[in-house]
């Protein structure tokens, strides 16, 4: 993890900077052999007194002109290195230490402590300006989950809530600066799947399947209920509930923190196979824009910056070979209730993301259903929020 700051121009000369490093930690040797140099002339000098031999002469005029040299190398290395390590703490106190977090290009600093599930990655840079030394270490205490570079990526598995501190720190300077994560476990609810993936580019970033309900579907026609335990495969009437709004499911998601991983969140429309194509092809917008409206409505409540989206992947289509006519407990499972997260430190193109993804896993169960029965790939930003409250 680099940082990137340019030293001044007194400093700036890298190699420079490393002498003045290096001669500031020699400096006692140096001055250790001027001074005995000097001490050994003074002697000198005194036997030449009393004694006046030729060869005491021979050993001062060695000696002295030794010291002459050594003495004025040694001030005159002694003062550059004060004067430039000067310039090197006047440009560390202008630049000093700052942790950064980098989401979709930018730099924000910490402030709060920052929420991970399993397997998410969390982008940082440390920057600080020593003009010798441009690495900012990074630690992490507990050693949980890793740290490579400037990424930290949470452990495969989160069973409980637990807290990690990010530390960097200057090695010249001593300072330390930390920031708090937070590891959380999943909901029992909420089925989350992760994938890496690139754009055309090859951009990077990490995509998070999230199915809010693994038991739950939208109701046959409607765009803002979802009924409870619909998918379970022991249902019964027993365990049948009254259809719910999923602005709650939503605004329960983000009390939990669910949200504040990500930089992008994508709401998903779909609609069943019943009823005409164009009709349902909009029908299917829909429920995925009050995904969308509701998520927006809950980050701005916290005050959180995130890109959300709206992707319509239209009506289900039949396969050959198909049932041509299910009822709607049937068809329930074309009606999911899903939402992507998107992490990534930089820019990306999330379409083709999302077709990466797609094309990489051709076996992973519910991306081969979405492949085989959705061909639509409607994306797009939506920022609308609701009119109404959440009932």
């Amino acid at each position: 993890m680099v940082a990137k700051h340019s030293c001044p121009s007194d400093c700036r000369d890298r190699g420079r900077a490393n002498y003045v490093v290096h001669g500031l930690r020699d400096l006692p040797h140096v001055t250790t052999v001027a001074v005995g140099a000097f001490v050994i002339c003074v002697a000198l000098i005194l036997v030449q007194i009393q004694e006046g031999s030729a060869r005491s002469r021979t050993f001062l005029v060695v000696m002295c002109y030794g010291w002459s040299i050594s003495g004025t190398l040694c001030v005159s290395a002694t003062a550059t290195m004060l004067v430039a390590k000067t310039a090197m703490d006047e440009a560390y106190k202008a630049h000093p230490l700052t942790l950064w977090r980098l989401t979709e290009g930018r730099k924000e600093q910490p402030i709060g402590p920052i929420y991970l599930t399993a397997k998410l990655p969390a982008h940082f840079r440390a920057e600080f300006n020593e003009c010798h030394d441009d690495l900012a270490p990074l630690t992490i205490k507990p050693a949980l989950g890793q740290l490579e570079g400037g990424t930290y990526t949470a452990p495969d598995s989160v069973d409980h809530e637990q807290q990690v501190a990010l530390t960097a720190y200057s090695r010249r300077y001593g300072d330390k600066i930390s920031a708090t994560i937070i590891l959380l476990p999943d909901s029992p609810e909420v089925t989350r799947k992760t994938y890496d993936t690139v754009d055309k580019d090859g951009r990077k970033a990490t995509l998070d399947l999230i199915i809010i309900s693994n038991t739950d579907s939208w109701v046959y026609k409607s765009d803002t209920d979802i009924e409870s335990n619909r998918l379970l495969a022991s249902r019964t009437s027993s365990n049948d509930k009254a259809p719910t709004s999923v602005c709650s499911a939503i605004l329960s998601l983000a009390k939990s923190h669910a949200f504040e991983p990500y930089v992008d969140i994508v709401a998903v429309g779909t609609a069943s196979r019943e009823g005409r194509q164009a009709e349902e092809n909009d029908r299917a917008a829909r429920p995925g824009k009050n995904i969308a409206r509701w998520v927006n409505f809950a980050l701005q409540s916290t005050k959180q910056r995130k890109n959300v989206h709206l992707l319509n992947l239209g009506q289900y289509q039949k396969v050959i070979g198909e049932t041509e006519q299910l009822s709607n407990d049937d068809t329930a499972h074309e009606r999911p209730v899903v939402m992507l997260g998107v992490v990534r430190g930089g820019e990306i193109d999330l379409a083709a993301a999302l077709d990466d993804v797609m094309r990489r896993n051709p076996r992973d169960p519910f991306f081969k259903f979405l492949s085989s029965h959705y061909p639509r790939r409607d994306i797009g930003r939506f920022a609308e929020i609701p009119v109404q409250p959440c009932e």
